[in-house]
């Protein structure tokens, strides 16, 4: 065994040599390409050209946006723009790998956020306003797609026309979601004119009736609201009834559009929801009936949008008459205007003179009548009821009687003097089921009473007494 210990291994040593110096040619350069030096040619420095140093400076000639584009198109691997686009848009998919670079998405970003100094708005006119975007005249069909509402997109293969079809369908849908967020009913409970009830009947306590403050109201004021609302609505109706002098809209006097544009916002909401018409259908409704209007008048206004059925007129008249009498009864409570009142003040409120007084001239009315000797004191004791003693809680011209509409039924014939009738009866309240105890008695030219002692024959045989004319009497009407 060898007792001397071997020595160690001579370590290595590595010398690293320096890698040759690569001077990059002109060509390789031109193919490297970088921001706005690359891919332009290469040209000595005029001050290295006159010095003896034989280091030649090269620099980059200055080069036009159009000089840039030229190389980008030669060098940019796509085939055609469109593809270029395509793929520069490209949106992120949910799910699936993006293959952008953080540099390509950070462009668009910025870009489409309107942080560059060329933003969206200085590039669609310059599409839509090229030359080149307008098809030709021998190409019909993209000509006439201009606008279109329906046609493909794809099919319309021109820029100009297509952008306007996009944008067309863009609006109609924006003015489709606007609409129907106005016509729907609020959320959060709030009190909305829009959206109030004729009536209720109870069985939802969360219903909002109309009160007389919601019908009381402006047409500007309602345009105002419009307006404000929904800024989009309201301009794109004024583009369509608005007219134009020297770009600027004017308001003309015999038809002011902003009328006009009230209108058919409200009917467009009526359209969408029948129930949304507190706004201006149900106003209309009302002074449709005040005016007393024919029945085919106001189904014409609710058949275009503009007013509320008749029947929904009637409900909310009753449904006011109701709430007025309500607040007349409480408004003495909330006012604290009896909070005073006594018996005695009562008996003191009494006008107990004219009491006696005209106590006394009925006893004396009656005297005079059954005694046949002071008959002819009658006319003087009428007379003064109607000196001072009369005191009237209304004034002379006021009255309650409730002149009834009229309706578009030919009275002449069988049928329409039956729906005729039945609808005079409605509008009066008199219900079918519990009229067989009362006399209708109908007056009318010779026409009308021949026509009700014909129906009477004709439905002899019916057993209902209201539908068979048992319970009406006609006379003819002499004038």
């Amino acid at each position: 065994m060898n007792e001397n210990p071997s020595q160690p291994a001579p370590k290595r040593k590595y010398n690293k040599t320096p890698a040759p110096l690569a001077i990059p040619s002109l060509e390789s350069i031109r193919a490297r390409g970088s921001d706005s030096s690359s891919n332009t040619p290469i040209t000595a420095s005029p001050s290295s050209a006159s010095t003896s140093s034989t280091q030649v400076s090269l620099r980059a000639a200055k080069r036009n946006n159009f000089q840039k584009m030229d190389d980008v198109l030669r060098t940019w691997g796509f085939r055609s723009l469109g593809e270029f686009l395509t793929t520069l848009f490209h949106p992120r998919v949910r799910g699936e790998k993006d293959y952008r670079t953080t540099r390509h998405r950070h462009a668009v970003a910025a870009f489409l956020q309107g942080e560059t100094k060329i933003a969206m708005a200085d590039v669609i006119p310059l599409i839509y306003t090229h030359h080149k975007s307008r098809p030709r005249k021998i190409n019909i069909a993209d000509r006439g797609a201009a606008f279109s509402p329906y046609k493909p997109l794809s099919e319309i293969r021109c820029a100009a026309p297509c952008l306007s079809a996009w944008a067309t369908r863009t609006v109609g849908d924006a003015a489709y979601s606007r609409v129907g967020k106005m016509a729907r009913k609020p959320k959060d409970g709030s009190r909305n004119r829009r959206h109030l009830r004729a009536s209720t009947n109870g069985r939802t306590p969360s219903t909002q009736v109309v009160e007389w403050e919601d019908v009381e109201f402006t047409i500007d004021e309602l345009a105002r609201q419009y307006k404000t609302e929904d800024e989009f609505l309201w301009w794109l109706t004024e583009c369509m009834a608005g007219s134009r002098k020297n770009g600027k809209v004017v308001v003309k006097k015999t038809r002011p559009h902003p009328v006009i544009q009230v209108g058919a916002i409200s009917s467009f909401i009526t359209a969408r929801n029948q129930y949304a018409s507190g706004n201006l259908g149900l106003s209309i409704g009302l002074w449709l009936f005040a005016t007393q209007a024919h029945i085919d008048v106001k189904r014409v206004m609710c058949r275009f949008g503009y007013s509320v059925s008749s029947s929904t007129a009637h409900r909310a008249l009753n449904t006011l008459t109701d709430s007025g009498f309500d607040s007349l009864r409480s408004q003495p409570v909330i006012q604290n205007d009896r909070k005073d009142m006594t018996t005695e003040s009562l008996m003191a409120d009494i006008n107990w003179d004219h009491i006696d007084f005209i106590t006394e001239l009925h006893y004396v009315r009656v005297l005079a009548e059954f005694i046949p000797h002071l008959k002819h004191l009658s006319p003087e004791i009428s007379a003064r009821f109607r000196t001072s003693l009369a005191l009237h809680r209304l004034p002379p011209n006021k009255t309650i009687l409730q002149p009834l509409g009229t309706n578009g039924e030919h009275q002449i014939e069988n049928k329409g003097y039956q729906n005729g009738f039945f609808d005079f009866d409605q509008q009066m309240g008199i219900e079918p089921d519990k009229s067989d105890n009362l006399l209708s008695w109908n007056r009318g030219d010779g026409a009308a009473h021949a026509t009700l002692m014909r129906l009477k024959k004709i439905q002899v045989t019916t057993p209902n007494i209201y539908k068979s004319f048992r319970n009406a009497v006609s006379t003819p009407e002499i004038c």
